[in-house]
């Protein structure tokens, strides 16, 4: 019985260093650090109970150049991390539409007026270029 018991507890301890393993290779991985951590923001959440509903969306032009927009430092950083040129890049139509079906026009607006993506929108519009 004794070394059963023994045989279990082993069994767990080893199982515990795997998981705390796995957690610290997921969580220093390449792919999560690839961004600058200063482009990561929070969303800011609206709580209120109005219900109002917006009936005119900003006019969005056909092509955006980026070196119209105003970019930060890390954003330019990661700009270049996918090989593009601030002074080239622009933003065409299509991307403007896949970007809208990702994160929506009201969100999409606000970035190209200058609010800074998430790491988890910089992902997702990543796939629309």
């Amino acid at each position: 019985m004794k070394k059963y018991i023994v045989v279990g507890l082993l069994f767990l301890f080893i199982a515990i260093i795997i998981a705390v393993g796995v957690f610290f290779f997921l969580s220093f991985s390449l792919k999560q650090n690839q961004l600058p951590e200063e482009t990561m923001t929070v969303p800011q959440i609206e709580t209120g109970n109005s219900f109002e509903k917006t009936t005119s969306s900003p006019a969005i032009p056909l092509e955006i150049p980026l070196r119209n927009l105003p970019i930060s430092e890390n954003q330019k950083a990661v700009l270049d991390t996918v090989g593009g040129d601030v002074e080239t890049f622009v933003i065409t139509l299509e991307m403007q539409t896949c970007a809208r079906k990702k994160l929506g026009e009201a969100r999409l607006a606000e970035i190209i007026a200058g609010a800074s993506p998430t790491k988890y929108e910089t992902s997702i519009l990543l796939q629309c270029l």
